[in-house]
């Protein structure tokens, strides 16, 4: 089969996995969210609302400070953009691939000569909010215990996503300390031999790339304080998405699951979307936030079905924004 009709068949795939949770998420429960959104309490849908904006925000900020890092600084409106750019095609393409290429294409476009550098802040960018997702999910998860934890031992659903934020925490600790440090680890004996046979078996260009990734990466070493501001700003970043489901529960009505609740299911959900298999995690996030609100045990199942599919409904929006963008960014191409 052509490559390409193959990677256009995974996408549809994803598509239509995407529309299959969503469509099986409102039936199962009986959901009905745009008649939820109808009786919604304005205010607090606009409060979730901004939440969810805000993370463009933050995250706009957060990769910049990853270029000048790098020595590349742009405007910050231009990175703005670029972050609505790809979260635009992140809701059309499973695991967001584009959306990067894209911010790839356009830097490395405006800024001669530095492709492996732009590609490796977007790397960082993304290895960041793996750690805060996983970080402050841990946090989130400690917050719940205190509240919750005679459910969170009777629940096999609960308990589970628990060790699973725990364990993403503590591998995202380390994979962190192995990135700084990678030339510490380098000492030992089997990890150097592992890279010496690289060396002999992969193409020169290849490692030629992975050495600038190496020497990139020796830059956020020396820079603590900005991968560290990085990794709060990620932390602040799923923070806002849990307050914006919560925000989000207010407005349709739910008063029953706790704040804390919300946030961990937040992070449950944006954990898995980490597979992708869907379009931005479409679908696939509401059918799990769903199925942790159900797990509680306190709410209409009618509310957790409609929550999360009116918050993905908000994430959507603001993916709009980007497609706007997307042609102004073409202007400026066209320009340069």
């Amino acid at each position: 089969m052509n490559k390409k009709v193959f990677s256009w068949m995974l996408k549809i795939l994803g598509i239509a996995l995407a529309m299959f949770l969503l469509v099986w998420t409102v039936r199962r429960t009986d959901a009905d969210p745009l008649q939820e959104i109808m009786h919604a309490n304005r205010g607090m849908l606009i409060l979730a609302f901004l939440s969810v904006g805000l993370t463009h925000v933050l995250g706009a900020y957060r990769w910049g400070t990853l270029l000048a890092v790098q020595g590349i600084r742009l405007p910050y409106w231009t990175l703005l953009q670029l972050t609505w750019v790809g979260t635009f095609f992140s809701q059309l393409i499973p695991g967001a691939v584009s959306g990067d290429l894209l911010k790839l294409a356009y830097v490395a476009k405006s800024k001669k000569g530095i492709g492996t550098e732009v590609f490796l802040t977007i790397v960082m960018d993304r290895v960041v909010g793996v750690a805060g997702l996983f970080l402050v999910a841990s946090l989130g998860g400690l917050l719940f215990l205190t509240k919750h934890w005679e459910i969170a031992m009777a629940s096999r659903v609960v308990g589970l996503s628990l060790l699973i934020v725990f364990g993403g925490g503590i591998a995202s600790l380390v994979g962190l300390i192995i990135i700084v440090y990678h030339k510490w680890f380098m000492k030992w004996n089997l990890v150097a031999r592992t890279v010496d046979w690289f060396d002999h078996h992969l193409p020169s260009f290849v490692m030629s790339i992975v050495k600038r990734l190496c020497d990139g990466a020796d830059l956020y070493k020396n820079a603590k304080k900005t991968l560290f501001s990085a990794i709060l700003l990620s932390m602040m970043i799923h923070a806002s998405l849990g307050n914006g489901l919560f925000c989000v529960g207010r407005a349709l009505g739910e008063r029953d699951i706790s704040y804390s609740a919300y946030f961990l299911s937040t992070q449950i959900g944006n954990a898995v979307t980490l597979v992708p298999a869907t379009p931005g995690g479409l679908g696939l996030r509401d059918s799990v936030s769903s199925a942790f609100f159900e797990a509680l045990d306190v709410a209409p199942s009618d509310k957790t079905g409609a929550i999360p599919v009116v918050n993905s409904m908000l994430v959507v929006l603001w993916a709009l924004v980007g497609a706007v963008c997307l042609g102004w960014l073409r202007v400026d191409l066209r320009k340069e």
